[in-house]
């Protein structure tokens, strides 16, 4: 069954696409996060989880979050490195495009992602959901 755009536009997804070598944030994840300037990814291979964590500042690291455009708001980072690394720790299909969920943490300011539950999409929803 495919999710429907309002249910999904409030959660705080993710989708990687090993194809593209690219990884969208939705909008929601940022929104939890209080609309930072920065992101980091923090992976933990062992648990198959990832975090997207608010940083206050630009480390090396780090990734510039774009202004808020309702017309066009997308956030795509591009590293085909990092996507190699997930998709060989998950065990996918390279083929395959994937969506997970995320739980906010708000005493570490972070949503955190257990890649074990991504479910597979199609190629044509690798975009911003509410488009």
């Amino acid at each position: 069954m495919e999710e429907s755009k309002t249910n999904i536009q409030n959660q705080a997804g993710v989708s990687f696409s090993l194809k593209w070598g690219k990884v969208l944030i939705f909008h929601a994840t940022i929104l939890l996060l209080k609309e930072p300037k920065y992101v980091r990814f923090l992976f933990n291979p062992q648990e198959k989880r990832l975090a997207i964590q608010c940083c206050d500042k630009k480390v090396l690291e780090s990734f510039a979050v774009p202004k808020y455009n309702p017309d066009n708001w997308e956030f795509v980072i591009k590293s085909m490195e990092m996507m190699r690394m997930i998709y060989r720790c998950c065990n996918w299909k390279d083929e395959k495009t994937y969506r997970a969920y995320g739980v906010y943490h708000e005493k570490y300011n972070l949503v955190e992602y257990e890649l074990n539950s991504a479910g597979v999409i199609e190629d044509s929803q690798f975009v911003d959901p509410r488009n």
